[in-house]
């Protein structure tokens, strides 16, 4: 055969297979690269695998989930909430009357010279044994008991205070102290300093 009839021979062959590589399309390419890459090349540059993260998982991996641990660290530990306030009251005054007061809490009047004499209502009692002062919070007081006036100073009034594990603690407390709350026919307020005994129950 002559040179031409081979040289037409390879063009018509070449001219075959040219279509065939283009049908693939870019997977095809891309799976021919993937295996000229050969199987030690990096997951990411093969198109992924099963080390890339799926679709809307967070690339942080560990790390976010750490992170979703160490947000309940804020949470205050099981056992240890604050016990509820008071509902009602046992009151005792120096004569031995005694009265049931509904939704009790500790009042101390406003003082100074621009007090406006509204006071304010306690959450902790605030206590002095010597020059230690103590702030006891109402939600652990089970008992309050009067003592007297301070020899020493007339301002404070002392007391015993008995806690709700049982725990005993005396010392002074503002002699202006109020126990203030409801009764079934209005309004209720009494000085701490008329009293003989306050109980207070859940």
């Amino acid at each position: 055969m002559g040179r031409s009839v081979i040289s037409g021979l390879v063009a018509a062959a070449l001219l075959a297979a040219a279509p065939a590589a283009c049908a693939g399309g870019p997977e095809a390419r891309a799976g021919a690269g993937s295996a000229a890459a050969g199987p030690g090349a990096p997951a990411e540059r093969r198109g992924g695998g099963a080390g890339a993260p799926a679709a809307g998982d967070s690339a942080l991996g560990p790390l976010a989930a750490e992170g979703g641990a160490a947000s309940g660290a804020d949470q205050p530990p099981r056992g240890t909430a604050a016990r509820p306030a008071p509902r009602r009251a046992e009151v005792v005054d120096a004569y031995g009357e005694a009265m049931q007061v509904e939704e009790p809490y500790l009042h101390l009047a406003g003082r100074g010279l621009f007090a406006t004499g509204r006071g304010e209502r306690l959450q902790a009692l605030q206590l002095w044994r010597g020059a230690h002062q103590l702030l006891i919070p109402v939600t652990e007081i089970a008992r309050v008991e009067p003592v007297g006036p301070s020899p020493s100073e007339s301002d404070l009034l002392v007391v015993r205070v008995v806690l709700q594990d049982g725990e005993r603690v005396e010392g002074k407390v503002d002699i202006d102290l109020e126990l203030r709350g409801r009764v079934r026919f209005g309004e209720y307020r009494v000085r701490l300093e008329r009293c003989r005994r306050v109980v207070f129950e859940p």
